[in-house]
């Protein structure tokens, strides 16, 4: 075989993510994943079963924090391409935000 093997994919990811600014630990990764995660999840329970719905609001706000600090850290390494992706996530969650706070709570 003369493909690439893992470790030489592993390799390259490595050194993709050793640029500077500095890559992103892997506990803060797996911190992000799960707030993440959780974000989705009081973005869309709450609605659904019409408990807690003072979490919506707060998930799409956390959110938002989120989407800024990745914008941010995708701009500071060069990445521009994935900022306007970014961006528009984070209209959309303070979009949320705003209307399930102020306009239309649950």
């Amino acid at each position: 075989m003369s493909g690439l093997n893992i470790n030489q994919v592993v390799d390259v990811w490595r050194s993709h993510q050793a640029k500077w600014p500095p890559a992103i630990p892997p506990w803060f990764r797996i911190f992000i994943g799960i707030a993440e995660l959780l974000a989705s999840v009081g973005l869309i329970l709450p609605g659904l079963l019409h408990v807690f719905t003072f979490l919506t609001p707060v998930a799409a706000a956390g959110l938002v924090f989120v989407m800024f600090s990745a914008s941010v850290y995708h701009v500071r390494r060069g990445e521009v391409a994935v900022v306007p992706i970014v961006g528009s996530l984070l209209v959309m969650t303070a979009i949320v935000a705003i209307v399930r706070w102020q306009v239309a709570a649950l």
